[in-house]
């Protein structure tokens, strides 16, 4: 899930892979107090989110079990639990971590977004000692999502957002239904991260878009039986505030 903000008329536009996009005229919260918190453990970091996400210390402690086996990339257990945290799912979804966490973003509300600094701190840490992947990127949208990206168009994202290596992964989404127009989002990125070795679902060919990046629209068009197909290339954050933002230092 990702939220479009455009730098030049100041406006959200709420995206997830499974569904349309919804416009909104938030704006984003200044969260620097994230960058002052010290790595701890994740069972101490999930411990002010509790409210939002009801069963997440016991959530942490099946992704810590799940990563005694996987430290690489000179990560701690607590670094790589905190990205297998992020990628776990269970019923309802709502209650999922990563779908009450990328909320939190898109809503900006400074209160919520400050119980989230110290797994934020923790997460971003971890995903940030993994190699940037430079590559396309791909994802499939219901709906006709050309209204929404206009040719040379900037902007950035203030979620994180999950995309897949390969395009062919796509048909087999058939949650998204067959009949109907559909959009196919590819980026050409350069600071996505691969977290398939971190990942619950390790057999997906899953690509994480941190927050805070920028992108710029190449071309839209579309290619047959309603199908369309959007470009996108990462470039360098025009806004250093978001830089500041989500850096690990």
């Amino acid at each position: 899930m990702a939220t479009k903000y455009s730098v030049e008329n100041k406006t959200f536009h709420n995206h997830q892979s499974e569904e349309i996009f919804h416009e909104s005229s938030k704006t984003l919260t200044s969260t620097q107090d994230y960058q002052k918190k010290f790595l701890i453990t994740l069972e101490e970091a999930v411990k002010p989110i509790v409210l939002f996400v009801p069963n997440v210390k016991d959530r942490a402690n099946e992704a810590k079990m799940k990563c005694k086996n996987t430290v690489t990339n000179n990560l701690s257990i607590d670094e790589s639990a905190s990205i297998m945290l992020y990628s776990m799912e269970w019923k309802p979804k709502e209650e999922c971590l990563r779908i009450v966490l990328n909320r939190a973003l898109h809503d900006g509300n400074r209160n919520v977004l400050a119980r989230w600094f110290l797994y934020l701190k923790l997460l971003l840490t971890a995903l940030n000692r993994l190699p940037s992947f430079h590559g396309f990127v791909y994802s499939r949208i219901k709906g006709n999502m050309q209204e929404y990206y206009r040719k040379e168009d900037t902007f950035f994202w203030c979620e994180f957002s999950s995309y897949t290596l390969i395009m062919d992964d796509l048909k087999s989404k058939q949650r998204l239904g067959s009949t109907g127009p559909l959009t196919v989002i590819a980026i050409q990125c350069i600071n996505g991260k691969d977290i398939r070795q971190y990942s619950k679902f390790s057999d997906i060919n899953e690509i994480l878009l941190l927050p805070g990046q920028q992108f710029t629209v190449v071309s839209c068009h579309e290619k047959t039986n309603g199908h369309y197909i959007i470009h996108l290339r990462e470039v360098q954050p025009e806004i250093p505030f978001l830089e500041f933002l989500f850096k690990v230092r």
